[in-house]
């Protein structure tokens, strides 16, 4: 569901059944990998329209019904991989989810005047069905990626993201705007190797 009049009827639907809309999360997200000169234009349009279209038109058919009750929670998904280059990052991923945190942040100021929050959650390596193949694939590589995270671990979705996106839709975060909140076991900060040497010891 990418389309602008695709999402405007699911909103439609979401409020004749409950009347309103309080809280979007927007985590629809593909990854094709490949390296760009493998990549075709229909692959990158892809990428670019599930993860990015998508998030943009929902956030605009979500921000009618928002304002008209002056209180929104937007939340979006982006990705350690929209500021921090991996192996495992194609060139048309990486774009969608860096375009994602900008647009947040403008979304952010056109729509605090409303009492509409827009924050964005910024995963590293989760246990996902877009991980799957990597894993069956490059057993070898997921391993070595694992163990530089400072974390020691890949994330888990209910315990990692799920009382976060609770505050995120609550009225507790109402002083947070724009916000880029990265949950990825210190994998923004640097690999282990990284931080053990700055800090002069060897992490496991």
């Amino acid at each position: 569901m990418v389309s602008k009049n695709a999402v405007k009827e699911m909103f439609k639907e979401v409020v004749d059944m409950f009347g309103r809309v309080d809280v979007v999360i927007n985590s629809a997200g593909m990854l094709i990998r490949k390296l760009s000169q493998d990549m075709s234009e229909e692959e990158w349009d892809l990428q670019i329209d599930v993860n990015l279209k998508g998030t943009y038109n929902s956030c605009v058919e979500a921000a009618p019904y928002m304002k008209k009750q002056r209180w929104g929670r937007i939340i979006n998904i982006g990705s350690n991989g929209a500021t921090r280059v991996g192996i495992h990052t194609p060139a048309a991923y990486g774009a969608s989810k860096s375009g994602i945190l900008m647009m947040s942040k403008v979304l952010a100021i056109e729509y605090i005047p409303y009492n509409i929050n827009v924050n964005v959650i910024c995963p590293g390596m989760f246990e996902t069905n877009i991980n799957k193949e990597f894993r069956r694939v490059n057993a070898k590589v997921y391993e070595k990626v694992i163990r530089n995270i400072p974390q020691g671990r890949v994330g888990n979705i209910r315990e990692d993201l799920g009382g976060l996106s609770i505050f995120l839709a609550s009225d507790a975060c109402q002083g947070l705007v724009g916000q880029i909140i990265y949950v990825d076991g210190g994998n923004t900060i640097g690999d282990k190797r990284e931080i053990g040497e700055k800090i002069g010891i060897t992490l496991r």
